[in-house]
């Protein structure tokens, strides 16, 4: 009779079976470069809407206040959605979640000029920030998850 022993499974690297990390290579990147696109075009828009509020203000006849609460409304829901915007990616999958965003984000910013009044716009527009405020957390979850650990802080630092 043979008998079979095992050698103790090492704590310097991975299991013998464990697939190797994969490289960093073109799919990476153009995936990581997607994922800092959509986070630039969130703060894009809070910033195009900063310099259209003139035009809706004098389209809608909106007083400086309420003309104001246009981006306002923007900033608190995009600051909302950064705390849970990791949890959702990693519950939801990372893919799916980012393309659901930038899915619903472009939604938005295609009905918004269609908005018929001042309240359906403000709904509008607090959506939007929802969707494009859990796109800057992304970014960093991508660079953090992705990235090789000798250009991490790089990749951190491309959107701050």
């Amino acid at each position: 009779m043979t008998t079979i022993t095992h050698a103790p499974p090492s704590l310097d690297g991975p299991p013998v079976g464990a697939p190797p990390p994969a490289p960093f290579g073109l799919k990476l990147a153009t995936g990581l470069t997607g994922v800092l696109i959509a986070a630039m075009m969130s703060g894009l828009n809070n910033r195009v809407g900063a310099l259209g509020l003139t035009d809706v203000q004098g389209a809608l006849g909106l007083g400086a206040d309420a003309g104001h609460l246009l981006g306002t409304v923007y900033t608190a829901a995009e600051l909302a959605a950064m705390p849970i915007a990791a949890w959702f990616a990693v519950t939801l999958s990372f893919r799916r979640f980012h393309l659901g965003l930038v899915a619903g984000f472009l939604a938005l910013g295609m009905l918004l000029p269609l908005a018929p009044d001042y309240g359906s716009l403000l709904t509008l527009r607090a959506l939007q920030g929802l969707l494009g405020g859990a796109m800057i957390p992304l970014l960093m979850t991508a660079a953090l998850r992705f990235l090789p650990p000798s250009i991490k802080l790089h990749g951190l630092g491309l959107y701050l």
